[in-house]
């Protein structure tokens, strides 16, 4: 009955480990939809959700949509700074394992991209616009829980945006125990707890059982 419950036991812990491979990879989402896309301009300290620019300059890379403050992208031919930011969900998942690669492309000037507020990371020599994209990866400073990814970009009030575009985006998942798998183990549990007692006030009492 022991060696039983112990494969019982075993057999369980095996399932909820293997049942981690069934959960999806975790989600973050490119500026086709800017519902998900937050931004503050001129360092406000206000944020707004982004939307969509009406009509992208040709120039613009065409694969995915661009956003900006606003539908024209234009902020009456002044200066502005723009601070587009997204928050993402890694609970379930191992931060340490977490890789994100992306391709980016902005209008005017990139002043580079963080994760959850570390350091500024702009590896380009040249962040004038290029308009396509360009691919970044980044593998380390993701954290349990809610992430969030920032992009920093300079324009001249006409036409200014960030298009961003998801190419992976994987981790880990941490096991998670089915419902059925819990209760298995919670009962095999109790179950030994319960022969355990019985063999120490059998031994007490001086009764021997006979096994059949």
């Amino acid at each position: 009955m022991k060696k039983t419950m112990l494969f019982r036991l075993t057999a369980s812990l095996a399932l909820c480990a293997a049942s981690s491979a069934a959960m999806a990879a975790p989600t973050i989402h490119s500026t086709a939809d800017p519902s998900h896309w937050q931004v503050e301009i001129n360092n406000s300290g206000v944020s707004t959700t982004a939307v969509s620019v009406a009509e992208q300059p040709t120039v613009w890379a065409t694969n995915v949509e661009w956003i900006s403050n606003i539908p024209s992208a234009t902020n009456n031919d002044n200066p502005t700074s723009f601070h587009f930011y997204q928050t993402f969900d890694l609970t379930g998942y191992d931060p340490t394992t977490a890789q994100l690669s992306f391709e980016v492309a902005w209008d005017n000037l990139f002043n580079g991209f963080s994760l959850n507020g570390g350091q500024l990371t702009n590896p380009l020599s040249n962040t004038n616009p290029p308009f396509g994209f360009v691919p970044f990866s980044v593998s380390s400073g993701f954290v349990d829980g809610l992430n969030t990814i920032h992009f920093y970009v300079e324009g001249d009030g006409v036409t200014d945006g960030l298009a961003f575009n998801v190419l992976s985006f994987t981790a880990t998942a941490l096991p998670i125990p089915e419902p059925g798998i819990g209760a298995l183990l919670l009962g095999g549990i109790g179950i030994m707890g319960m022969i355990a007692r019985r063999r120490r006030t059998a031994r007490a009492s001086g009764v021997v059982r006979v096994r059949l």
